[in-house]
């Protein structure tokens, strides 16, 4: 792909090769070279660029994106002088030859595991974003690059299609988890564009649970998936198990429906976790692992319709108190919520004794302003004595009192 050269502003200062030394503080040289020998990437003869260099580079291009491939890899070579010393840096010649062909000798094998290994959710717990009542907070998204205009990356990546025929580059997907404290992407995977995100969402949580399990839950620890979908998480903690001996234990849990001829569970979330252990796994041969699982039904009859719906409008209103932003408030705190069923619709106030009012009472009723709901949140305002400018939140409003205009300067409405 052609690329507009820049130059770096006034020649590298010295904060541009402190850049290179922080790179190999958090990646170190023997970490590299390691790598790079365990993939049968190493450097065999000490002319052209040494292949360490070739992995900075690749990193610092990350910095310095809009820089010529030139005068990026001449700031690494002379960040890395330090650590490689004179010896084996003396006869590197930098140009976009010696580039090119370090390139094809490293790969990308190094690279991948280098990033699989190194890039982790690694934000501090006190701060901002990293952490909600004791848990990492993550967050998995999707998107697209295009490719340099290359016959391999147009036969594997494909293009973007269109009424007047295929784009110009070659375009990959890739689905990455971000940790929203630091915004680092981790566990990312790529693949065709033609690939959907979904299929890239579920190899980026197989990876993900493994890794993200090791990091925050102890040797004997438990897990708990409240949204089990396919039983990713139990395949992850019982693998993880057999790697390294530990004791996790889990608890799934899932929805289905056997009466309307739902059997999520049942056929795939317990199959799955059954063929891992049994070694029956449709992607080959594998060890039986010395495990078992216990699946147990919830019994419709016991359920209690009303803490169901109690929990499907606490969901709503965490939704509600997380999207409302006002920037005339940006400075100062936000909504504040109230205790949990002290209200039929009142559920957060602001910083001016406004009241915040959701109609919502089960799934299978409607969520109607009309003239009896407004006359329990004006009963609401008055009795918690807040300001007379309600914020209402339901799916449909009529007129009310035969004067809209009189409703519709006092309430606000969310469909």
């Amino acid at each position: 792909m052609a690329r507009t050269k820049a130059e770096l502003s006034a020649g590298a200062r010295l904060a541009d090769y402190l850049a290179v030394g922080f790179l190999a503080m958090q990646c170190p040289v023997g970490k590299v070279r390691q790598t790079l020998e365990k993939n049968g990437a190493q450097s065999k003869r000490r002319r052209g660029l040494p292949h360490e260099v070739l992995v900075y580079f690749v990193m610092m291009m990350v910095l310095y994106a809009d820089v010529a491939y030139e005068d990026v890899m001449r700031l690494v070579v002379e960040g890395l002088r330090t650590s490689l010393g004179e010896t084996g840096l003396e006869s590197t010649v930098v140009t976009k030859g010696a580039i090119s062909q370090a390139r094809g000798l490293v790969g990308e094998a190094p690279l991948r595991q280098l990033y699989e290994e190194q890039v982790r959710p690694h934000g501090p717990p006190d701060m901002p974003g990293v952490m909600f009542h004791g848990h990492r907070v993550m967050a998995i998204d999707g998107s697209t690059l295009t490719m340099p205009d290359e016959k391999a990356n147009s036969d594997f990546y494909g293009h973007l299609g269109g009424g007047y025929g295929d784009a110009a580059f070659p375009v990959i997907r890739f689905v990455g988890m971000t940790e929203c404290g630091t915004h680092t992407i981790c566990f990312a995977k790529h693949g065709p564009f033609k690939e959907g995100d979904l299929t890239l969402a579920q190899s980026v949580m197989d990876h993900a649970d493994k890794s993200i399990i090791q990091l925050w839950c102890k040797p004997g620890g438990l897990v708990l998936d409240p949204f089990a979908g396919s039983g990713t998480t139990g395949h992850a903690v019982l693998d993880l198990n057999a790697e390294t001996g530990a004791d996790r234990r889990f608890i799934l849990i899932e929805q289905e429906n056997t009466e309307k001829g739902d059997h999520y569970v049942s056929t795939l979330t317990v199959e799955r976790v059954k063929r891992v252990i049994t070694a029956q796994l449709a992607s080959g041969p594998c060890q039986p692992l010395a495990s078992g699982f216990r699946f147990i039904e919830l019994k419709r009859e016991k359920i209690d319709a009303e803490a169901v719906n109690a929990l499907a409008r606490e969901e709503m209103i965490d939704l509600l108190l997380t999207s409302y932003w006002d920037k005339n408030e940006k400075t100062r705190p936000y909504l504040r919520r109230l205790p949990a069923g002290s209200h039929r619709h009142l559920f957060a106030v602001n910083p001016k004794d406004e009241g915040f009012f959701l109609i919502w009472d089960a799934p299978d009723q409607k969520s109607a302003l009309n003239r009896d709901a407004f006359k329990r949140i004006v009963e609401e305002a008055k009795a918690a004595k807040l300001a007379t400018r309600y914020h209402i939140y339901a799916s449909l409003a009529s007129a009310l009192y035969g004067n809209r205009h009189r409703v519709l300067q006092n309430s606000r409405f969310c469909s």
